[in-house]
């Protein structure tokens, strides 16, 4: 049996194309708020780009296996949804199998980067209004 594939309901306010309703309804907030924000704008990388000379051997398709050593290795990046000097937010409804490990990565850049900015993980719409009280309690 297949992977279950996560497909949140995509959408467009004030010209932007967001990844699920759940983020418009965020920024919908924040706006209201009066808080300083940007979507998207700030991307983490998360693991340099690199040339791996071993010799490695994985299955490819109906081929069966063959190495593909040699070659390069894409780079891990992450783009939170909401970016400010204060805060990191990353509204997540659902989660992809591969978040998990991405997020542990991106906490361990803001660690070693020794970024002081407060992260929220909202998951629902109440999530997302906790979420901006506390910003206006905590910054404003």
């Amino acid at each position: 049996m297949g992977k279950k594939q996560i497909n949140s309901k995509k959408g467009v306010y004030d010209g932007i194309k967001f990844a699920s309703q759940l983020e418009i309804h965020c920024y919908k907030l924040l706006q209201d708020a009066g808080i300083d924000f940007g979507y998207e704008t700030e991307v983490f990388d998360l693991m340099s780009e690199f040339h791996l000379e071993n010799v490695l051997f994985k299955r490819k398709g109906m081929k069966g296996i063959a190495n593909i050593g040699n070659s390069k290795v894409r780079k891990i990046y992450y783009t939170p949804d909401f970016v400010s000097d204060l805060f990191i937010i990353e509204v997540k409804g659902r989660m992809s199998q591969s978040f998990p490990l991405r997020w542990k990565m991106f906490l361990n850049t803001i660690f070693q980067t020794n970024d002081k900015r407060a992260i929220y993980m909202p998951t629902n719409r109440a999530d997302c209004q906790l979420v901006v009280d506390d910003i206006l309690k905590r910054f404003y």
